[in-house]
């Protein structure tokens, strides 16, 4: 029920706060593996499903995009908030590019990193997820000397530092070590 309707309808919603503490009400019931695996099936399959979804995954994407391509540090506050309001309803579009731009441009890690203070009890488990599944990309972490970490992996462990999350999620923090061996659950 929450992968086929619950989740989709949150996608399709653009205010009301309240539905995303819902329906992280019924999701935290959930073991870790199962939560995961309903995130991916979020972001990976389920705008596919209907051409409304389509059409809302291109226009937030759309939107991210453009609000992180105007992000710096003189209007970090207004930004952060439209980037938070993105975040409420679809987590894993908005947390997947911004990644990809601080891989990118290093210089958008503390801006983005100001926009976490919006995020919902959803949001933040969703963005766990996220930053292991970027983790575990098969990108090279070592540039081509053989011998330094490459630029992308240094941006991403300035944005993995954990003192910014809720004391809500502080149980998982031993959790995401235990996926680099065994990959993230798909």
């Amino acid at each position: 029920m929450i992968r086929k309707h619950i989740l989709p309808a949150l996608s399709m919603t653009s205010d009301g706060l309240i539905m995303c503490q819902e329906v992280w009400q019924a999701l935290k019931t959930y073991d870790v593996d199962v939560r995961w695996m309903v995130y991916g099936e979020w972001h990976e399959a389920t705008y596919r499903r209907s051409p409304e979804l389509k059409i809302k995954q291109a226009s937030i994407s759309r939107s991210i995009r453009a609000l992180l391509r105007r992000l710096s540090t003189k209007n970090e506050s207004y930004m952060s908030r439209s980037i938070g309001n993105l975040i409420h309803h679809n987590p894993a579009i908005v947390f997947f590019h911004a990644l990809d731009q601080i891989k990118s441009y290093s210089n958008l890690i503390d801006p983005v990193l100001d926009s976490l203070r919006f995020v919902t009890s959803l949001g933040w488990d969703v963005l766990m997820y996220t930053l292991l599944a970027a983790f575990s990309d098969p990108i090279p972490n070592m540039k081509s000397d053989g011998v330094n970490v490459a630029d992308w992996l240094q941006s991403e462990c300035s944005v993995r530092s954990f003192s910014q999350i809720p004391t809500v999620f502080q149980i998982l923090r031993p959790s995401p070590v235990n996926y680099f061996d065994g990959g993230l659950p798909h």
